[in-house]
């Protein structure tokens, strides 16, 4: 099953928005962060609380540095924190078309 969210990202230089595509399979995710007008590969799981785990690469016009986020994946969205160069940020999202 496929999942589209509108996500925005709290980043220190204002709110960034963007696209997450989430493909799940027995509770593991592959998909595309598209953040920036970069597009960056995602993997990670969730269990059947919607407690999940994300990870993958960012990329900015500056760096391309790991990254992984926690939070929960409910019906509507989700709410994440992005562990990403020694800093936590905020995602949130919200199913595409709700």
């Amino acid at each position: 099953m496929q999942y589209t969210y509108d996500i925005t990202l709290d980043a220190p230089l204002g709110q960034k928005c963007g696209i997450l595509v989430l493909s799940a399979i027995t509770g593991e995710f592959r998909g595309v962060l598209s953040l920036m007008t970069f597009h960056n590969p995602v993997y990670g799981a969730a269990n059947s609380g919607g407690e999940c785990t994300l990870m993958g690469r960012m990329r900015t016009l500056m760096q391309n540095l790991p990254f992984t986020a926690e939070g929960k994946i409910h019906p509507d969205g989700l709410e994440l924190t992005v562990h990403w160069d020694g800093k936590n940020y905020p995602l949130h999202g919200k199913i595409k078309g709700v």
